[in-house]
C-alpha cells in the first residue's frame, strides 16, 4: 500500500527511479555478456594453439634467462620444456618482423601446431618454419629460399623447411634456438 500510494503521489520521481534501476541492469547484463564472450574466445585460442599443461613468463615483457628453461628441462616430473625466445630479423619483402627460436625437439609436445608443407624437424638443420599467412603474403612454399637479415649477422638466404597453420602462440616464423642464437639479437622476452 505504501509503495503504490508513493507511486501515486509523485509519478515523475518513480519513473526516473525505474529508469536508472533499468538502465543499471542493462550496463550490468552488457558487461557480462562481453566478459563472457571474451573469456570463450581465449579459452578457445588456448585450447586450439597450446598443447602444454604450464606457460611460465614473466610480468610487463621483462626476459628472463634462458638458463630457467634448462634448469625445468633437467626436472624428471616434466615431460618437455621449450623456451621460446623473441626478437627480430627482416624477411623477404615482409621488412622487419618478429621471430620466435625454440627448442624444435619439445616444440611439438608444447604446442598444437599442423604442417601443411614440409616438416618441423627440419628446424634443426637450420631452416626456417613459417606460418600460412606469412607464406601467402609472401609468395612461398617449403622448399623456397627466402632473404633473412639478421640483427646480429647480418644478411643471408634461408630455406623454408615447414609451412604451419596460423597459432597464436607459434607466431608467423619459427626457427631453433641454435639458429637463434647465432643471429639474432634477443630483444623482447625470453
Amino acid at each position: 500500500k505504501i509503495g503504490r500510494g508513493n507511486a501515486m503521489r509523485s509519478p515523475r520521481r518513480t519513473s526516473s527511479t525505474a529508469a536508472a534501476l533499468m538502465i543499471g541492469l542493462a550496463l550490468v547484463a552488457a558487461v557480462s555478456t562481453i566478459g563472457a564472450s571474451a573469456k570463450k574466445s581465449i579459452v578457445s585460442i588456448v585450447d586450439s594453439s597450446l598443447g602444454a599443461d604450464y606457460v611460465l613468463h614473466a610480468d610487463q615483457f621483462q626476459p628472463f634467462s634462458p638458463e630457467v628453461a634448462k634448469a625445468l628441462a633437467g626436472k624428471s616430473e616434466l615431460g618437455a620444456v621449450a623456451a621460446f625466445r623473441f626478437g627480430e630479423a627482416k624477411i623477404g619483402d615482409a621488412g622487419r618482423t618478429s621471430v620466435q627460436g625454440v627448442n624444435a625437439s619439445a616444440l611439438e609436445a608444447v604446442l598444437k601446431l599442423t604442417t601443411t608443407k614440409g616438416s618441423l624437424d627440419t628446424l634443426d638443420k637450420g631452416e626456417l618454419a613459417i606460418s600460412e599467412t606469412e607464406a601467402k603474403n609472401l609468395k612461398l612454399s617449403a622448399g623456397d629460399s627466402v632473404g633473412v637479415t639478421w640483427s646480429r649477422t647480418g644478411a643471408t638466404q634461408m630455406q623454408i623447411g615447414a609451412v604451419y597453420k596460423d597459432n597464436q602462440f607459434a607466431g608467423g616464423y619459427l626457427l631453433s634456438d641454435k639458429v637463434f642464437d647465432a643471429n639474432v639479437t634477443e630483444q623482447l622476452l625470453g
